[in-house]
């Protein structure tokens, strides 16, 4: 079986500690194959500002990105938060849609942020996983012609001693091909 390079973009703050024990949970299942190289994404903070200052058309922005992304040779990365990161698959992750909920916890920047991103995972051809069956539920009806491939990895603290859901072994699947 030949290597797998995932990269993992593993941004997480300490005002969600959810999404840290989250996208610990996989990395944990992950590395249960050796096959599976787990490469850490140090490019969101730092490209985010370069692509701030310089814009994301900019050379600079655009030679970083390829020496970040290319160099660790990725099969898959996961999250793909914000769409700029090179690899034969793509998994966004979207934990929830609260921001339709709770408007009044979000600045308009945020929530036009996140609808934009919304909008561009839904009419990719990548993957998303989703947190929870109400997340998928709101994403289909905000969604509805969505093109995106949906997964639902109901979100837990530790996935140690539980049965791995059939979603997550599709998603486990997905990085293997």
């Amino acid at each position: 079986m030949d290597e797998k390079h995932i990269g993992i973009n593993y941004s997480t703050s300490q005002s969600w500690i959810g999404g840290k024990y989250y996208l610990d949970s996989i990395i944990n299942e992950l590395k249960k194959n050796p096959n599976n190289k787990i490469v850490f994404l140090k490019k969101p903070f730092l490209m985010r500002c370069i692509g701030k200052v310089f814009g994301k058309k900019s050379k600079l922005y655009r030679i970083l990105l390829k020496k970040i992304n290319v160099r660790a040779n990725l099969d898959v990365v996961f999250p793909a938060v914000y769409g700029d990161f090179v690899a034969k698959k793509i998994i966004y992750w979207i934990p929830d849609f609260q921001e339709n909920y709770y408007p009044e916890f979000f600045s308009i920047e945020d929530i036009t942020r996140r609808m934009a991103l919304q909008i561009r995972i839904a009419y990719s051809n990548d993957i998303l996983v989703l947190s929870s069956e109400r997340a998928k539920i709101d994403f289909e009806r905000l969604f509805p012609k969505h093109t995106c491939e949906i997964f639902v990895l109901s979100f837990i603290s530790s996935l140690a001693g539980k049965e791995i859901s059939f979603s997550f072994r599709v998603l486990l699947f997905c990085v293997k091909d």
